[in-house]
């Protein structure tokens, strides 16, 4: 085999294995409970709390995001305006990053509101209180 053309092969066969490791690693919060340390520091916290029901956080935001995908139905208003934060997956649902910065928390409270079906809570973490959807205004 000629070697330049051996050393295409073996960068494209190096390419698409760190497409694969990348592509493993933006799987979401679907496959993924408990916490990581992301290598720029952030910690992400996600916990399944039922069926397809999650809860998540940063050690930066003031906001816990309570997401269901079951209630999703592909939008993507939320990763369109929170794309470090939500992602559409390979259903056309939306997910979490599991890994690096999110957006700030006024940038993941307007993705949430952008929600069709209220697939996406937000709760202060130091309080529990809901500040979306308000769901009872009397």
């Amino acid at each position: 085999m000629d070697p330049a053309r051996k050393q295409v092969t073996s960068s494209a066969q190096d390419e698409d294995s760190t497409l694969k490791t990348n592509a493993d690693l933006k799987q979401g919060f679907h496959n993924l409970s408990g916490t990581q340390t992301t290598p720029a520091g952030t910690i992400i916290q996600i916990e399944e709390i039922s069926e397809g029901v999650f809860r998540a956080t940063t050690e930066k935001s003031l906001y816990v995001i309570e997401y269901d995908i079951n209630k999703c139905i592909g939008a993507a208003s939320c990763a369109a305006i929170a794309p470090l934060t939500f992602f559409m997956n390979e259903e056309n649902k939306a997910e979490l990053v599991n890994e690096g910065e999110w957006d700030e928390d006024d940038i993941i409270l307007s993705a949430a509101q952008s929600c069709p079906v209220f697939a996406i809570k937000i709760i202060i973490k130091e309080t529990n209180e809901v500040i979306f959807p308000i769901e009872d205004i009397y």
